[in-house]
């Protein structure tokens, strides 16, 4: 079966990778990813699940577990309410294809601080997020 046929059902005519066509233009994606909205799940295993406007490469080309190569571990701030805020330490891996969703699974020692803070993560009311790059 043809991918393209013409409008009498005739197949497209084959283009051959030796004989392939240059692109007439080209427009480079020059769109910054912008957090969206994100979700804190401090009880168990805990985990920052991160949601972009636009799909972010979460992978390092010669790994399938790599640290996060678009996110530096001290780009992340949680911030509560009374000047309480908590730059992430744990280090970001993640094992996923590109996609608009980025989890984190936050260290032992990353949750036992956020917990420790009564103003900061306790409930959606003081649980804000800074992102720098």
């Amino acid at each position: 079966a043809s991918t393209v046929l013409g409008i009498n059902t005739l197949p497209a005519i084959a283009i051959l990778s030796s004989y392939a066509l240059p692109a007439g233009a080209y427009v480079p994606d020059t769109t910054r990813p912008q957090l969206v909205s994100f979700f804190l799940n401090i009880s168990g295993n805990g985990v920052l699940s991160l949601t972009f406007s636009e799909t972010v490469d979460t992978r390092d080309a010669n790994s399938q577990l790599s640290p996060l190569p678009s996110l530096n571990t001290d780009d992340i701030t949680l911030v509560g309410l009374n000047n309480q805020s908590f730059v992430i330490q744990s280090t970001i891996y993640a094992r996923f294809p590109p996609s608009v969703i980025v989890n984190i699974t936050l260290g032992v020692s990353d949750l036992n601080v956020i917990k420790a803070l009564p103003d900061l993560a306790s409930n959606s009311s003081n649980t804000f997020i800074t992102i720098t790059n």
